[in-house]
């Protein structure tokens, strides 16, 4: 009789862990990353840390403006460029600010659950009046954005977890 009761019982089990698709939260908070930018017509290498809701950037290429900083948060907009810096208020800066939108995009992503399947994991959403693609592979980790309204296409390269 036990017999019985167990092998439909371990058939269950192992069979429950057989489907395709499982449900997990992205990890776009605590990490570093290199990020390959395409905005346009014009590229951008970066390097990009997001912790609790702030992003700092740092631009590696084109030449022309490495080491140009920009510091998000919910709060302000900073940015420094060789002795110069720049500080905006989020609120008060427009709608269509690229920072901004990614901010905004990060904030919303985080907080969707994704389904995935063997291969990878997509959020699709909209903010701002933009709609969003998100890919993350299945451990959660970002793999690449892309946003076609404003032609912004962003590769994640070297992912570190703080």
């Amino acid at each position: 009789m036990k017999r019985f009761l167990v092998i439909p019982i371990v058939v269950l089990i192992l069979c429950s862990g057989c489907s395709k698709q499982n449900t997990i939260l992205p990890t776009l908070s605590n990490i570093s990353f290199t990020a390959q930018i395409n905005y346009g017509e014009q590229e951008f290498v970066c390097d990009i840390t997001i912790d609790n809701q702030n992003l700092n950037l740092v631009v590696l290429e084109p030449w022309v403006i490495k080491g140009f900083a920009v510091n998000i948060n919910e709060v302000s907009t900073n940015a420094e460029f060789k002795g110069v810096s720049y500080t905006q208020d989020f609120n008060s800066s427009s709608q269509g600010a690229i920072t901004n939108i990614i901010l905004n995009v990060i904030k919303d992503a985080s907080v969707q659950d994704m389904t995935c399947d063997d291969e990878n994991c997509v959020i699709t959403g909209k903010v701002d009046d933009y709609v969003y693609k998100f890919t993350f592979a299945p451990s959660g980790l970002p793999i690449y954005l892309t946003i076609d309204d404003i032609d912004l296409k962003i590769n994640f390269k070297n992912i570190t977890v703080n």
